[in-house]
């Protein structure tokens, strides 16, 4: 069993479309902050050419998936998931996001047995996920530093 997995939702987590001036960098130091071992980063956008922005800020080592389109961070890491980490492989599952589009996975993933992380902006944490997780983080308000 892999010990730490991390789900990052990028336009979730920084309130919208990723462009070169969003925060990116800033969202990885807090959350090694939140969580402390943030283990094996699989990092989404909804947009392809959005994601250049994400790696080329974020740095470190990261899987970074796309799907463009309505819900597409979402798909692409439900996918990635699907492919890579079925339910009951891993012992800690950090979600970054607070999008109702995770709470099946996550109460899959809680059912096993596996410590479930919700970290999510103020406000934007949905019901049904906030019941199926373990333990939920507000994620602050992150800020642009031009």
């Amino acid at each position: 069993m892999n010990n730490t997995l991390t789900l990052i939702d990028t336009e979730n987590a920084l309130g919208g479309a990723i462009t070169a001036h969003s925060p990116v960098g800033r969202l990885a130091d807090v959350l090694k902050n939140l969580l402390g071992d943030t283990g094996h980063l699989v990092v989404a956008t909804s947009h392809g050419p959005a994601l250049m922005h994400v790696k080329a800020q974020m740095g470190g080592a990261a899987r970074y998936v796309y799907k463009d389109g309505r819900d597409g961070a979402e798909r692409a890491i439900e996918k990635y998931m699907n492919d890579y980490f079925p339910v009951g492989s891993v012992a800690r599952l950090n979600i970054v996001s607070g999008d109702h589009y995770f709470a099946e996975l996550a109460r899959a993933h809680r059912d096993a047995g596996c410590l479930v992380t919700v970290v999510a902006p103020q406000g934007t944490l949905a019901h049904d996920l906030y019941r199926e997780s373990s333990i939920n983080l507000v994620l602050p308000q992150l800020v642009v530093t031009a």
